[in-house]
């Protein structure tokens, strides 16, 4: 009998326990909590996936014939960063009879101007129309190792680096067909000497996909 009772006793003890913790929010850990979790912080960044330099990417275009997007793909082929070569190429361009130019000044002795060329294959049934494909270029973007559009280097961030600008030679009707690749420039500016710098563009669904620039 006592021994039945010290059992009553021992139970009700941890009853009362289990009620304080309740009452005083005491919540059970997630299951991926513990004591050895670790909590992020904002110098820790995650890299995301990102397609090596001349590797494909599967990408959409709008087809001017018939205003629906059609299967096409993408790959960066060269990265430049010699200044005075970028440069070069940027004036090329501005001298082409071109209604906008492109500054060759990057505004801060922090950046420098580089440059990618890329390739464009339009998929074997791709809508020509009667002018042929008339929007041939790729849009991109330049961001972080984490995909983020601030790009951290040395300390500091540096923010509005996105913008990239197409200085190829961009067909503007009738003279583009298949079974033609496009092949095209861009210039962007980046921190000087990061490397921790990703393009980006939109795949085929929709989601952002990445080029490590440095990655030949």
């Amino acid at each position: 009998m006592k021994k039945t009772k010290k059992i009553i006793a021992v139970l009700l003890m941890s009853l009362m326990c289990a009620s304080l913790l309740c009452g005083c929010g005491g919540d059970a850990p997630a299951e991926n909590e513990g004591s050895n979790a670790v909590v992020p912080t904002e110098e820790q960044t995650a890299e995301v996936d990102a397609a090596a330099v001349g590797e494909w990417i599967k990408i959409s275009k709008k087809a001017e014939a018939d205003k629906k997007n059609h299967n096409a793909k993408v790959r960066i082929t060269k990265v430049i960063t010699d200044e005075a070569k970028v440069k070069e190429m940027i004036e090329e361009y501005n001298l082409s009879g071109v209604n906008e130019t492109v500054s060759t000044d990057p505004g801060n002795d922090k950046v420098a101007y580089a440059a990618a060329e890329y390739e464009v294959v339009f998929a074997k049934d791709f809508p020509q129309g009667e002018f042929g494909i008339t929007d041939v270029t790729v849009p991109f973007e330049v961001v972080g190792s984490d995909g983020g559009e601030k790009i951290t280097f040395e300390n500091a961030v540096y923010d509005g680096l996105t913008e990239t600008e197409q200085i190829g030679s961009v067909p503007q009707g009738y003279d583009f067909y298949l079974p033609d690749h496009y092949k095209g420039k861009i210039a962007f500016l980046v921190p000087k000497g990061c490397e921790d710098v990703l393009l980006r563009t939109k795949d085929r669904s929709g989601e952002y996909a990445y080029v490590d620039l440095f990655s030949e």
